[in-house]
């Protein structure tokens, strides 16, 4: 169509429209509050749609239909240099069933420390509701944290957790614009004291050999202020966040966060599996043999329990994060490799990749 861009769900607007502009236009046609980036409400581009005003009720699916929209309408190009792609709902209420859970004990408040078009937090949400007969909009309000750089993908995963729990965007207040790895839980002026009883995410993957997602040497040296010798010169970010983010648990909480396969066997990864082994144990693993993000890369998700002691590593698969039996821990200086080796059908042996 000349001189004009079509959406998922095929609604067409101008070409050159600002992206948040589009967004709102979306958020208008799905229901649910208006649309706001920064404190203030964004009008609407015209897409030709539904002329209703905001605030009539949305559905389940079209909740989550805006976190789509936003990473499809983002240039690909732009998504590789942010490394941010949109999380699957099936695999996030996965992964997020496995943290807030521990042997049918429910755990209270949840940050996602990069969290997007908030994805993880919608699923975090259900699923405090579902296991305490909740109210979304205690839950929405006040056990729900995130950040992200992107003010735009803020403002979606605000509409987004408010559209479910009936409230305004800026009542979602723990989500907030800002750098988690710099920052720390400083960001988080409500934060729980004692930290967080769940951190899940799919945070950036910006790996080092591409000029494109390649840090800048005054980047590396404010991360490695702050992260110390957790910065090696090919650590991918996705790999500090998963260090970052056990910091940010409480004693007993529980982390999930996806990573790249190399993470469990890296060499520049072997600082980060130091530390999170150091700071408690690896419950268990989710790893994809199903191409959950279409080729663009192969991951997993280490699912990490804040507290001391052994056991076996919980082992979970593909799209559905179907259980796939257990795996011995690794031991300390290990690879992560061998724990799922039988998964993939090669031999228990730790090789350690560039």
């Amino acid at each position: 169509m000349s001189g004009s861009t079509t959406a998922r769900g095929g609604a067409a607007f101008a070409a050159g429209a600002p992206l948040e502009a589009v967004l709102a236009a979306v958020a208008a046609e799905i229901g649910g509050p208006a649309f706001r980036v920064d404190g203030r409400t964004v009008d609407p581009v015209d897409i030709g749609g539904s002329t209703e005003p905001a605030g009539r009720p949305v559905t389940q699916l079209g909740i989550e239909l805006l976190g789509q929209v936003y990473e499809n309408l983002l240039a690909s190009d732009d998504r590789r240099r942010r490394g941010a792609f949109f999380t699957p709902p099936e695999v996030a209420d996965g992964l997020v069933g496995e943290v807030l859970s521990a042997d049918g004990v429910p755990m209270g408040v949840v940050v996602d420390p990069a969290c997007g078009a908030g994805a993880f937090l919608l699923a975090a949400g259900r699923r405090l509701v579902d296991l305490e007969a909740g109210v979304p909009a205690t839950v929405a309000g006040n056990r729900l944290f995130g950040a992200d750089i992107d003010p735009l993908a803020v403002a979606v995963c605000r509409w987004s957790i408010a559209a479910w729990a009936g409230i305004g965007p800026d009542e979602v207040a723990g989500v907030v614009v800002g750098d988690s790895l710099r920052s720390g839980p400083s960001l988080w002026d409500d934060r729980p004291v004692g930290g967080f009883d769940a951190v899940v995410g799919n945070p950036p993957f910006l790996g080092q050999l591409r000029r494109g997602t390649a840090r800048s040497a005054a980047d590396r040296e404010v991360l490695r202020s702050v992260l110390g010798d957790l910065v090696r010169p090919y650590t991918d970010a996705a790999w500090l966040f998963l260090a970052a983010g056990v910091d940010l648990l409480a004693p007993g909480g529980r982390l999930a966060l996806i990573q790249p396969q190399s993470v469990l066997a890296a060499r520049d990864a072997a600082p980060v599996r130091a530390h999170v082994l150091a700071a408690g144990r690896l419950a268990g693993l989710w790893f994809d043999r199903s191409g959950v993000f279409a080729g663009r890369t192969e991951v997993c998700a280490p699912i990490v329990e804040r507290r001391s002691g052994g056991g076996p590593v919980r082992l979970l698969v593909d799209r559905q994060v179907e259980p796939a039996g257990s795996a011995s821990a690794p031991g300390p200086g290990e690879p992560w490799g061998a724990v799922v080796a039988e998964l993939v059908g090669i031999p228990a042996v730790g090789v350690a990749d560039v």
